[in-house]
């Protein structure tokens, strides 16, 4: 990472067309393993195998973690929310309340505002929609509450899921889209929490959450 660090951790990324990741965000440290404030936005060449900060038009996001991005059929890389705080040079700890657009292609930032939130999972839905279940606001979610963002129309919403079980409500866990071939449907499947030894997953556009049979015990 050159001189901002050797090692990046709570960074988002993404891989545009095979040949670049992009990583946004997270915690640098340096050769002697101290925090230091970095831009936030790293590329990394896979032909090359280099690194290098790219060059970004418009005026730069503040640097985050505990965040999670997405990215659309023409590049986008979508950052929702995160937290910020002493270790990137402010007073206290924030939960940030924007969404931050970066297009790799013309190198240009979009960042408009709503609800903040950090430690969610983020899945886009092959309609555009994004869905931002659990994590934290000032404190943690209700997992019933789902954000919805719609990157056709860039626009926000928001969405009480229905439920027939008992959910805990959750943070720092993943989410994965599958797509029922048959009736094409969306699917979206929680992992569970060191504390909820079940998994769900959101079926459909009623939001409904439904829960999922999970074989072993989550590792220490």
């Amino acid at each position: 990472m050159g001189e901002y660090g050797k090692l990046e951790f709570y960074v988002t990324a993404i891989v545009l067309a095979e040949q670049l990741i992009y990583l946004f965000g997270g915690l640098s440290l340096n050769a002697t393993n101290q925090v230091v404030i970095a831009p936030s936005v790293h590329a990394l060449n896979l032909n090359s195998l280099s690194w290098n900060i790219p060059n970004i038009e418009g005026i730069p996001p503040n640097r985050r973690r505990n965040i999670r991005s997405v990215f659309d059929n023409v590049g986008n890389m979508y950052i929702f929310g995160g937290l910020t705080g002493p270790y990137f040079d402010l007073p206290k700890s924030m939960t940030i309340d924007e969404m931050v657009i970066l297009n790799p292609v013309k190198l240009s930032w979009i960042i408009n505002a709503i609800k903040s939130r950090h430690l969610y999972s983020a899945t886009l839905l092959t309609n555009g929609i994004i869905i931002y279940i659990g994590g934290f606001e000032v404190e943690i979610a209700d997992i019933k509450q789902i954000i919805l963002y719609d990157t056709n129309s860039l626009t926000w919403s928001e969405r009480i899921a229905t439920t027939s079980s008992l959910i805990e409500n959750r943070s720092g866990h993943t989410a994965v889209l599958a797509i029922d071939i048959f009736s094409n449907i969306n699917q979206i499947a929680l992992a569970r929490s060191l504390t909820d030894q079940q998994g769900y997953r959101v079926v459909g556009n009623n939001l409904c959450i439904e829960q999922i049979a999970l074989e072993g015990t989550v590792a220490n």
